[in-house]
């Protein structure tokens, strides 16, 4: 199995975990549509658990690793970090940090990430 399938296939087994026992449509919270995050709440998450490593924003620019990416740059190509943010808790280094974070905290960074505008 390919690095990409692994990706593909632990993305779909976690929209699949996420997903309400009711289906579709199961409440009108939004919580059930993908991509329905809270971009506050997940920058709130972000500033409390990603700025660590990640320059998340304005709020600390020059803050991270050199090495991760930027949340600008996550924004900037989404189909190559949207899946890895998602899956974020199946991830070296995360992993061996013990980062374990609800779905629907992703997906509020996730929208928060969508939102950032590089100055």
């Amino acid at each position: 199995m390919t690095l990409r399938t692994l990706a593909l296939a632990s993305s779909l087994a976690l929209a699949l975990l996420a997903a309400p026992a009711g289906g579709a449509g199961a409440d009108d919270t939004g919580a059930d549509d993908p991509g329905a995050g809270d971009p506050e709440a997940g920058e709130r998450k972000a500033r409390e658990v990603c700025a660590r490593c990640h320059v998340i924003g304005q709020q600390n620019p020059y803050g991270g690793i050199n090495s991760t990416p930027s949340f600008y740059v996550m924004q900037e190509k989404p189909g190559t970090y949207q899946a890895k943010l998602l899956t974020v808790n199946q991830r070296r280094p995360h992993v061996g940090i013990g980062l374990d974070m609800e779905p629907r905290a992703l997906e509020d960074i996730w929208s928060y990430v969508e939102t950032l505008v590089r100055p």
